[in-house]
């Protein structure tokens, strides 16, 4: 499985980079829009797990980048603590949703039920 890991904060990237390579995945770890659209074209991922509010642009900037570049986005899982969340996530129809702070159990349920299924279908 391959995983594009959208986050600016330095340990919470350190920390889903070691739980996902131990989950079994080759991960691609990037801080804003440029990064992520580096890594698609290096590969198509499985999935994207993105920070909804990043220090210098938010999730629906990345969002809306890869769907300029690529006409698509792959499965997102959205990452956030902010407090209008809620109402943000309608704008990312299909998305998983993982509220920060988060266990690493509800990660691995998240990959499991959302992003291990669409990948084995593909």
């Amino acid at each position: 499985m391959r995983l594009i890991v959208v986050e600016d904060d330095a340990a919470i990237r350190r920390m889903l980079l070691w739980f996902l390579e131990s989950y079994g995945a080759d991960v691609d770890l990037v801080e804003d829009s440029e990064g992520t659209l580096e890594a698609i074209q290096r590969g198509w991922p499985d999935a994207i797990l993105l920070d909804l509010s990043l220090e210098h642009e938010d999730g629906e900037k990345v969002r809306d980048a890869i769907l300029k570049k690529f006409n698509r986005t792959p499965p997102l899982v959205v990452l956030s603590g902010v407090t209008d969340a809620e109402r943000r996530l309608q704008s990312f129809p299909g998305a998983a949703f993982l509220a920060k702070p988060f266990r690493l159990e509800e990660l691995a349920k998240a990959l499991q039920e959302f992003i291990h299924p669409r990948a084995m279908a593909s």
